[in-house]
């Protein structure tokens, strides 16, 4: 009996961990009760989830739970490579100094609201934490109670080593030049002083924050010195896009722009946004944004955190047939730009709309509509938004280093790149 008793322990505990076994990290929350996962460095709320090795800044995340108790959560971490996937030659040991899981213990319940939920807060490095390893890596958060992660969010730890320039320029390939934008970048190693920069550097570049459309296995042109050029006509091309779309959402008192109705009848607030119009044949106009990212915040709220409340958002877009092949999402930093099911417009015969609705926390949101080819894997912006070489876009260079025999991929530098300087 013991021994049935044990085997089918042993049964359940594997199959367990095969479940909960990650094989690339992402931005994502296994569980659709957690909401608004974000970081941000200091106090800025517009920035990048990057810090120095010892150094001074902190990120923090922060994140809701829509559960109506409050959950005993405690929080991890993973290094990983720089394609995200998980390092297997380290333990957290080798790049964690202090306790390798800890309590989530800087909570509060909201206040004040209709949907109620419990708002968490994690400071990055703090008093029972530290990173001794630059490079990749990915906090998973964890519901004690039922032992399976809830949630995952990725962050990076640079040891500033390399020196990195670059700019943005007009396609040199004329049949690109009014669509794309391309980059031209010098990476300087000489503080590295690597002996095969085409093995042991890898260049990564985000356009936007977007992981999901990363350029990576780049090589450089030339070398010389441990300095590396990257002016690739080819490699280093990106649809430029439109500027994001907007919407406020900080107040359910009166309409703000883009917004046609609000109904507060219901216990949550519902926002119907105007019709979202095709923008791929209409002329480019620059207008500032923040490139895809968003803000909480409600207007009448004194702590944002557990006083803005959460609204049904929907969204409509007038098209004369469903396209057949892939799906409209909205997509964003809203949606770590993936495809999430909540995002995923629908088509609708009878007002001839694809249509969508999402529950958000108030804020000012930036978006853009993206079509998702399941074939090809990945958003493409031209039907919906089309894509203008005088966009603005933010480019961030990543640049890893591992050595012959190296047991994980550093990063050692770090910059960005914006046009329309």
């Amino acid at each position: 009996m013991k021994t049935k008793v044990l085997l089918l322990f042993l049964i359940g505990y594997f199959s367990f961990a095969k479940a909960q076994e990650i094989k690339i990290y992402k931005d994502f929350a296994f569980d659709t009760n957690i909401k608004t996962a974000k970081f941000k460095l200091n106090d800025l709320f517009l920035s990048e989830p990057i810090i120095g090795l010892n150094g001074s800044d902190e990120l923090i995340l922060s994140f809701d739970d829509l559960t109506e108790e409050t959950r005993n959560l405690s929080y991890s971490f993973q290094l990983c490579n720089a394609d995200w996937t998980p390092n297997t030659e380290l333990t957290s040991m080798d790049y964690l100094q202090g306790f390798s899981d800890n309590p989530m213990l800087d909570y509060k319940r909201s206040f004040n609201t209709s949907q109620i939920y419990t708002h968490y807060n994690l400071k990055l490095p703090n008093e029972n934490i530290r990173f001794k390893k630059s490079g990749n890596y990915s906090v998973i958060i964890k519901d004690n109670s039922s032992g399976e992660i809830v949630l995952t969010k990725r962050f990076m730890v640079n040891d500033n080593k390399a020196v990195i320039t670059g700019n943005s320029i007009r396609p040199r390939n004329v049949e690109l030049s009014n669509t794309n934008q391309q980059l031209d970048i010098q990476v300087d190693c000489k503080g590295i002083n690597t002996s095969n920069p085409f093995e042991e550097i890898k260049v990564v570049i985000l356009q936007n924050n977007r992981w999901d459309n990363a350029l990576t296995g780049i090589q450089p042109n030339f070398v010389q010195d441990n300095i590396l050029k990257y002016n690739s006509d080819v490699d280093l091309l990106f649809p430029a896009m439109k500027e994001f779309r907007k919407v406020d959402l900080r107040t359910t008192r009166l309409r703000t722009a883009r917004v046609d109705k609000i109904d507060n009848d219901s216990a949550i607030s519902h926002f119907y946004i105007s019709a979202e119009p095709l923008r791929s044949f209409k002329s480019y106009y620059y207008e500032k944004d923040w490139n895809g990212d968003y803000v909480v915040e409600k207007q009448e709220a004194v702590n944002q955190d557990v006083e803005a409340d959460y609204v049904w958002v929907h969204w409509r877009m007038p098209f004369a047939t469903r396209l057949v092949g892939g799906d409209f999402y909205i997509c964003g930093r809203i949606t770590n730009w993936d495809t999430l099911p909540e995002f995923k417009m629908n088509y609708n015969a009878k007002t001839q709309c694809y249509e969508s609705k999402a529950l958000l926390k108030q804020g000012f949101y930036e978006y853009q509509i993206g079509y998702y080819e399941a074939e090809n894997n990945k958003f493409d912006m031209t039907p919906a938004e089309g894509n203008w070489y005088e966009t603005e876009n933010q480019y961030t260079v990543l640049v890893y280093y591992k050595p012959f025999a190296g047991r994980y991929e550093q990063l050692i530098g770090v910059t960005t790149i914006r046009t329309m300087k």
